[in-house]
């Protein structure tokens, strides 16, 4: 790393340039000079005397973080840090790619409930799972409870039904425009994202299942206050109004019982909210996804340099979490935002007729499973679980037919008893072409690679055991 950094530096072009061999410029980095260098201080920077290598470890060892806070429903950019200083640090972190851990769990759990016929009470996880070479094992419960505690296990056991095509197909839905590798490991998440495209395909959670393109120009007026152009954000429909309340419910768990608990016990947040923690192995990335009605708001912390790892926390509840806490109370207090504390997600009217569904039993299944109060880590990269399994296609056109009826599952015995309704929103007819799918020709089809068939031996939920510029 540090070579690779003298290498890549300034003063290394610049005497490379001068003729000098390599041998005598890496001899000057070791040679103590006057320098300007990034400090926690008023004036964000302080003279000293060091060497360029040591201000190459001095800036490498600097936490960067990226923020951003967008309205979920219009869209509106509300705050954007890119990075600790913008004199020192011009690289933009909120455009960024990196790894997004657990972050990535609650789309997974989300085409769980509209594509795979589970419920927040199915039981997932506590069995060792193998794919593609790559076995887990681990705690489990019901979808809620292993979303709240961000068990790996669960999520690993959700991939071996969705699969991983439909699960990359899926994010792409919701608005993530980087590749995704068509690896099981994706679950886990071991895509490399931006902080700006999670915003987005988090913004259904809040919205209604909405997904709502972030902008940044709402309108532009002349001098006179004369209308010259009025931009409106892309929106469409991607999940169904139920389906985007009992995420909800279940993100809500995240912050009132698992990993993000210290966001109601420690910093004092109260109202309606859900979120989910996010760590990548050897806590190399930390993040944290947030919203309430009328906020949504994400963190990531980290080294500038991904080969560095961060060895003090357990993970984004301590490295991203404690960040968007300190600005969620900067907002509730300044009344002037408009931001109200007490408001509410409105729980869609068609859920009160289902007798499956009922708010004081929410409680009881996001209680019911066996983990650690900090999310599972540790379970490698892409590459570990890349294998032959992957190599065998089938079509998929992504259409209402892969959405399953759960109510038909039901009937067959296949699922349990689903908690909603089934009013999944057809993700083919959101698109502006909207083109007929059942029209498409082959060579337009998605090429997907099929789910290793589980047999699912839990039908009904089962109760467990209680940069520096002088170097």
């Amino acid at each position: 790393i540090l070579d690779r950094a003298m290498r890549e530096s300034e003063r290394w072009h610049i005497m490379s340039e001068d003729g000098i061999k390599p041998a005598e410029i890496i001899k000057s980095f070791y040679v103590p000079v006057k320098m300007k260098v990034f400090a926690w201080n008023n004036n964000r920077e302080k003279d000293t005397v060091m060497t360029p290598v040591d201000s190459i470890k001095y800036f490498k060892q600097l936490m960067e973080t990226a923020f951003a806070a967008i309205d979920p429903k219009s869209g509106e950019v509300k705050a954007w840090v890119g990075g600790i200083d913008f004199k020192w640090f011009k690289y933009d972190h909120v455009t960024t790619n990196r790894q997004v851990g657990s972050t990535f769990k609650p789309l997974l759990y989300t085409l769980a409930l509209i594509d795979a016929g589970l419920t927040p009470d199915s039981y997932i996880g506590g069995r060792a799972i193998t794919l593609n070479g790559k076995t887990i094992s681990g705690a489990g419960g019901t979808m809620a409870y292993c979303l709240a505690k961000s068990l790996n296990a669960g999520a690993y056991d959700l991939m071996s039904r969705i699969g991983a095509q439909k699960t990359a197909e899926f994010a792409h839905l919701c608005g993530i425009k980087s590749s995704i590798p068509i690896v099981p490991s994706i679950a886990l998440g071991t895509a490399d994202l931006t902080l700006l495209e999670m915003l987005r395909a988090y913004t259904m959670f809040p919205n209604g299942g909405y997904n709502t393109e972030p902008i940044f120009i709402s309108r532009i007026e002349d001098k006179n206050g004369n209308l010259l152009e009025n931009f409106l954000p892309e929106s469409k429909q991607i999940i169904s109004e139920a389906d985007a309340y009992t995420m909800y419910r279940m993100m809500q768990g995240v912050v009132d019982f698992g990993t993000g608990h210290a966001m109601r016990s420690r910093f004092g947040i109260k109202g309606a909210m859900g979120g989910k923690t996010g760590t990548t192995q050897d806590h190399t990335d930390g993040w944290f996804m947030g919203y309430t009605p009328q906020l949504l708001a994400g963190v990531w912390v980290g080294n500038d340099d991904p080969f560095l790892k961060v060895g003090w926390t357990s993970g984004g509840n301590e490295m991203a979490m404690p960040e968007w806490a300190y600005f969620m109370q900067k907002v509730y207090a300044d009344k002037s935002l408009g931001i109200d504390p007490n408001a509410q997600f409105q729980k869609p009217a068609d859920l009160d007729n289902n007798p499956i569904y009922a708010d004081q039993n929410f409680a009881a299944i996001i209680q019911k499973g066996q983990g650690s109060d900090f999310e599972d880590q540790g379970n490698g990269d892409a590459g570990d679980y890349e294998g032959s399994e992957l190599a065998s296609p089938v079509e998929s056109e992504f259409s209402k037919d892969q959405f399953k009826d759960k109510n038909a599952e039901k009937d067959k015995g296949g699922y349990d008893e689903p908690l909603l309704n089934d009013n999944t929103i057809d993700p083919a007819k959101t698109d502006d072409k909207k083109t007929d799918n059942k029209n498409n020709d082959k060579k337009d089809k998605i090429i997907t690679p099929p789910a290793k068939p589980i047999e699912d031996k839990n039908k009904k939920p089962v109760k467990p055991p209680k940069s520096n510029n002088d170097y």
